[in-house]
Parts: structure tokens; C-alpha cells; sequence
């Protein structure tokens, strides 16, 4: 998530659509990664449903090491639907999207 679109409210957008794209393929479940001091998200994570399976050392891009959480979690289709709902209810209200040349999320002007 690029710096200056934090804390804009596109996270949870992006969540449910991933989501709805992965049940639409037929999978049942997410696992995924979790830096271990990125607490925001676990617990954000956690309150959705998620459980940690392992914790354990992972090397990133950088050459850093830390404590990394790996995550499971069931795919909910019902309440999917109804998110799913309330989002495109949210984007109309919002109305139309920026210019094609601009970053998701800012508007031009």
C-alpha cells in the first residue's frame, strides 16, 4: 500500500474483493503471512477469523529477519455477499472513479 493511501479505507475493499475472487475460484480458505510486531493487522485479521498456525523466523527482501505469523482462515461466502453489497452501495455513493492516470484512491486537482 503505497505511504499516502493509509489509513484511506481501501484495505477492507480490497480484503473482501480478494475474497470474493478466491471463493469464485473455489478455494475454502486463505493462509497467509503476518509480520509479528505488525499488530494492527493481526488483530484485524484475528477479529475476521484468522489463526495462527506457526510462528517463525522469515527472511524479507531487505536482508532483515523477524518473527513472522502464519495465518489461516475460512472463506465465508454468506457474509461476503452482504459485504460485497454494502460495497457497491459505497462505490456508488462515492461516484465516478478518478482518471485512469491517476493513483487508486486520489483524486486529481
Amino acid at each position: 500500500m503505497l505511504p499516502e493511501l493509509r489509513r484511506s479505507g481501501l484495505m477492507i475493499p480490497l480484503y473482501v474483493l480478494r475474497e470474493h475472487w478466491s471463493v469464485g475460484h473455489g478455494y475454502t480458505s486463505a493462509e497467509f503471512t503476518i509480520r509479528a510486531d505488525n499488530m494492527r493487522t493481526r488483530t484485524m485479521q484475528e477479529a475476521r477469523g484468522a489463526v495462527v498456525m506457526e510462528v517463525k523466523d522469515t527472511r524479507f527482501a531487505d536482508g532483515s529477519v523477524a518473527p513472522t505469523c502464519f495465518y489461516t482462515r475460512p472463506l465465508r461466502q454468506a457474509q461476503m455477499e452482504s459485504t460485497l453489497k454494502y460495497l457497491s452501495e459505497t462505490l456508488e455513493l462515492l461516484g465516478p472513479s478518478p482518471s485512469a492516470t491517476a493513483h487508486p484512491g486520489i483524486q486529481n486537482g
